[in-house]
Order: structure tokens, then C-alpha cells, then sequence
């Protein structure tokens, strides 16, 4: 009984060494796949649960450096990305300052344009005033040479009468002569 166990012990001893060392091996590669080294090389050539447990951290270790892999592409892709957005913005605000010039050099002018026209504005309506103006002083000229004509009509109307006047009194002159003339041919006869 004494072989038997030994045996057994020895057996027991031989299955936890066989068992164990496996177990810690691939405890120590979790260990450094859980602290990152993905550098790790795995070697599972056993069939045995180890074997398989091996492989699967093997698989879960490829997987992660993909996914690190892809990480690091995306955050390149990003980054690029990041810096044109960057650069798009960098524009948008130097045509967005441009726009603003355009527009404050607009409003400028717009303004000017309505200065210009409220100057026109008054202008026409002096114009308007001094035609106003000049349409009471033309109206006021024409009575004034109306009755100018008027007048003149009255002047000539009076020199018509002056003129009838003096032919009359030239005929009573020559009418008063003969009147003399006769009384002085009396007046010698006498």
C-alpha cells in the first residue's frame, strides 16, 4: 500500500505539475496582454484545455492588435480630418471677414447713394421753387406789360384825341385867320 501511494503521489504530483505549469504559463501571458504587450508570442501546441486556452488568448490577443490597428487608422483619419475642418474653418472666417468688408463697404455706399439722392431731392425742390419762382415773376412781367400795352393803347388813344385836337384847332387857327384876314381887309378899306 505504501507503492500504491507513492505511486498515487507521485502521479498526483506528475498531474499538478502538468496541469499547473500550463495554468501559470498562460496566467503570466494573460498577465501581459492585460497590461498591453500584444508582442507576446503564444505557442499552444497542446490539444488539451491548456492547448485550447492558449489559442483563444492567441485569438483575443490578434483581435486586439486589429482593433488597436483600426483605432490608430480612425484616429489618423480623424486627426486629417480634424485639421481641414480646420483649415475650412480658417477660410470660412477670412471670406466671412471679406463678406463683412463687402457688406460694411455696401452700406457705406448705400448710404452715400442715399445722401446723394436726399442732396438731388432738395435740389429739385429748390428747382421746383425758384420755377415756381420764376413762373409768378413771368405771370407778373406779362400783367406789368399788359398794362404796359394797356397803357400805351391809353397813350395812343390820347394822342389820337391830342392829334384830332390840334388838327381841329389848326382848322379854327386858319378859320380865326381868315376871320382876321377879313377884318383887316375891312379894317383897309376903311
Amino acid at each position: 500500500m505504501l507503492i500504491a501511494t507513492l505511486v498515487l503521489l507521485f502521479c498526483t504530483v506528475q498531474l499538478i505539475r502538468s496541469v499547473l505549469r500550463p495554468l501559470s504559463e498562460t496566467m503570466a501571458i494573460a498577465d501581459r496582454i492585460a497590461q498591453g504587450d500584444l508582442t507576446t508570442e503564444i505557442q499552444a501546441h497542446d490539444r488539451d484545455e491548456t492547448g485550447r486556452l492558449l489559442r483563444s488568448l492567441a485569438d483575443m490577443r490578434d483581435s486586439l492588435r486589429g482593433m488597436i490597428l483600426a483605432i490608430q487608422e480612425e484616429n489618423a483619419m480623424l486627426r486629417t480630418i480634424a485639421r481641414e475642418l480646420g483649415q475650412a474653418s480658417k477660410s470660412l472666417v477670412e471670406r466671412t471677414g471679406q463678406q463683412s468688408d463687402s457688406a460694411t463697404s455696401m452700406a457705406s455706399a448705400t448710404e452715400q447713394m442715399i445722401t446723394n439722392i436726399s442732396q438731388i431731392a432738395e435740389h429739385a425742390r429748390d428747382a421746383q421753387s425758384i420755377s415756381g419762382q420764376s413762373e409768378r415773376l413771368a405771370t407778373d412781367g406779362g400783367n406789368v406789360i399788359l398794362n404796359v400795352v394797356d397803357g400805351m393803347k391809353g397813350i395812343d388813344e390820347a394822342v389820337n384825341r391830342s392829334s384830332e385836337t390840334i388838327t381841329a384847332l389848326g382848322q379854327s387857327s386858319e378859320d380865326i385867320y381868315s376871320i382876321i384876314q377879313v377884318i383887316n381887309s375891312i379894317a383897309e378899306q376903311t
